[in-house]
């Protein structure tokens, strides 16, 4: 940025400029080395050297910063997981459980820029620290253990505390609360492994230790989770009953973790070059990063340039009444003003300033990118008459004005607008530049004042030219683009949910599957607030709300769908497949259910008003009928035997069918919410 500005800004005009200032600068086509560019250049080589110097001290490094970042994240999350069992072993419903569900959205936030850090350290041992191996390694984990924690917190919050769970955790709480111990344990001793990049026989030993006596704890819990489940209820000889299906998916979720910081632990004890980083690998990922791109980019690339050399032109030849030259230099007199001086930098400079991939080529946007250069403008003019005179008192003074000036733009950065947040950094630059400006103990006079008019007429004057090429050469709009790739993303997931119920995916394709359209999604939310940037002068209004739910619910139903594979795993065909309701359940409740979503969602989106009608009186089942219909026909099946995977521990059965019955219900519950919200909308938005 700052080099294209000093071009423009300078470099290229004066160098095209034939008038001799009698300053030591590049002009009328002649290059001068104790030019301000040429100087300007080598200042920025030398920072660039600094920047690289402090860069190397070790204790700034990225590596550093991630793994800090990530064993507090460690620390908290094992924190947290106890705090939220040790709140579902109550028996009584507090507000606490949304306390722990904020500090759990804290900790993902906190969990991405961890992520961000230790890309970026990368670079500082290409891949070949075991240290930056182990501490990836143990990221990852938490990664894995928040999937677990975001539909556990849910299925807790939803609890009821009745009678049921009481007499469940009478059985399971202290079992549950030795796995959960004995899980935290295994994770914190694996963050200090992380912490010093080895592990050492003493380490080695008390982990292997911990880790033998894991799956003991955890068929302790299945076994007082089985006892606890024939307790209930007059119907204690079933073995899965409505009201004990939260206690059952909570500790085959904690057995599940269990599992996880089982076979993470074993890669830290036996690394056999899993704890190495393909250097190889990464390099060229980070090569290529650097040199992709896409269509709209090149286009935005030619359109900007284009803009950018029009308004370079502009300024190199003015905008003058040539007549009323003529008469002036032919009979004398007062020399008429130009509207556009010739050689004046302002027009290809305020280019620069506003230049931004995804700002919105609109009037309103226009209009607030002028209105916040002009502020910067003014305040930094307004600054310099009052402080600009050469005394030592007005020096000081300038000083302390420019950190508080660049701290009120720093403020409109972090917390501003979207299209003026962008740009704060350099407005914040706009301003200092004329408060730095040499001090001067002359008094203004008109002539000065007709500058600054000049500056502020160059500004919009740019900004208008760079608003024409927007308008006629922009790409497509950001809310189209949203609406495009939601019905896309939206169809894509239908299509892979039907396929895995259908038995068309094992659950190792659904990953791939689901971790794409996942992305899709992240994408998506990415372009929605691009999109809601958007003046709608002469579009549709676009709903920001309703676009943010439809996402957030279908990575909910992502995460859920892979679960329910996970849970059902080799066993789908007994445990789900081969039930006498099957057929009813998929054709009747499920996937009506989400044939109905998915053609509401894209109805609502679109602003279809003919097929929206259809779709808001179509009839809609009685909550819990899935459910009824799944436990009803897993008791009918009798003793149930599942397969377990080779080295991983022994889960009990009814917990498995449990923990797919709640889901699957959740999946149609949150399909209806999704249901309501955009009827809802839609009755907002017209």
């Amino acid at each position: 940025f700052w080099a294209l500005i000093s071009f423009t800004g300078g470099y290229a005009m004066n160098l095209v400029n034939p008038a001799d200032n009698g300053e030591e600068q590049s002009s009328n086509f002649k290059l001068s080395e104790h030019g301000y560019a040429e100087n300007a250049f080598i200042t920025y080589i030398l920072g660039g050297v600094l920047a690289l110097v402090i860069f190397a001290i070790p204790f700034l490094t990225s590596l550093k910063q991630s793994q800090t970042r990530v064993v507090r994240v460690a620390k908290d999350m094992a924190d947290l997981i106890q705090e939220l069992v040790k709140y579902y072993s109550r028996n009584k419903r507090t507000l606490k459980i949304f306390d722990i569900k904020e500090d759990f959205q804290s900790v993902g936030r906190r969990l991405d820029e961890a992520d961000a850090l230790g890309g970026n350290s990368w670079y500082e041992s290409c891949g070949k620290s075991s240290r930056r191996a182990m501490t990836q390694k143990l990221f990852n984990l938490q990664k894995n253990l928040m999937e677990y924690a975001e539909p556990l917190l849910e299925v807790i919050i939803d609890e009821d505390f009745k009678e049921s769970h009481t007499m469940m955790m009478s059985k399971m709480k202290g079992p549950m609360e030795k796995v959960v111990d004995g899980t935290m344990t295994i994770v914190n001793k694996l963050i200090l492994a992380a912490e010093d990049g080895k592990i050492d026989e003493a380490e080695r030993k008390d982990l292997q230790e911990e880790m033998n006596d894991l799956p003991r704890l955890v068929a302790a819990l299945q076994s007082q989770v089985e006892q606890g489940s024939k307790m209930v209820g007059r119907e204690g000889h079933k073995s899965i009953q409505d009201e004990t299906l939260g206690e059952h998916y909570v500790s085959l979720t904690i057995c599940r973790m269990a599992q996880l910081v089982l076979d993470e632990a074993e890669k830290f004890l036996h690394p056999e070059g899993d704890l190495e980083d393909d250097w190889s690998e990464s390099f060229k990922k980070s090569c290529t990063g650097l040199i992709n791109y896409d269509r709209g980019d090149l286009k935005w690339a030619a359109r900007s340039s284009l803009c950018l050399l029009v308004n370079f032109m502009i300024g190199l030849y003015g905008w003058c009444d040539t007549a009323a030259i003529a008469r002036w230099k032919d009979n004398g007199g007062q020399e008429p003003e130009c509207m556009i001086h010739k050689y004046t930098a302002g027009l290809a400079s305020i280019n620069v300033v506003l230049m931004s991939r995804y700002s919105a080529g609109t009037i309103k946007a226009a209009l607030d990118r002028v209105a916040a250069v002009v502020f910067a403008s003014v305040v930094g003019t307004l600054g310099y008459t009052a402080l600009g005179w050469c005394t030592d008192v007005y020096r000081i003074c300038t000083v302390v004005v420019i950190f508080f000036v660049t701290w009120g733009f720093m403020y409109m950065k972090y917390d501003g607008s979207g299209d003026t947040a962008g740009i704060a950094q350099r407005l914040a630059a706009i301003t200092v530049a004329s408060l730095m400006a040499d001090c001067s103990n002359e008094a203004s006079t008109p002539a000065t004042f007709s500058a600054k008019f000049h500056e502020l007429s160059d500004i919009i004057i740019g900004v208008l030219v760079m608003n024409i090429f927007d308008m006629f050469f922009g790409e497509e709009s950001a809310a189209t683009q949203a609406t495009r790739m939601m019905t896309d993303t939206v169809t894509e997931f239908q299509t892979v949910f039907k396929d895995y119920i259908n038995g068309k995916l094992k659950h190792e394709d659904l990953k791939g599957k689901i971790a794409s359209i996942d992305g899709k999604f992240s994408e998506l939310k990415s372009t929605c607030s691009t999109a809601s940037m958007e003046p709608r002068f002469w579009r549709m209004s676009f709903n920001s709300t309703l676009m943010s739910n439809v996402i957030d619910t279908y990575k909910i139903l992502c995460n859920q769908l892979l679960k329910t594979s996970r849970v059902l795993d080799d066993d789908k065909k007994m445990l789900l497949d081969s039930l006498p309701c099957f057929n009813k359940l998929r054709n009747e409740i499920v996937f009506p259910c989400l044939d109905s979503t998915t053609d509401l969602v894209l109805a609502t989106i679109a602003r279809d008003q003919r097929k929206i009608p259809d779709l808001v009186v179509a009839p809609v089942k009685t909550d819990g009928e899935l459910t009824v219909m799944l436990v009803n026909d897993l008791n009918n099946l009798g003793n149930v035997k599942t397969q377990d995977r080779e080295g991983e521990m022994h889960l009990n059965p009814v917990s498995r069918c449990c923990a797919m019955t709640t889901m699957m219900q959740s999946m149609v519950n949150a399909m209806r919410t999704l249901q309501k919200d955009c009827v809802s909308q839609k009755l907002m938005t017209g």
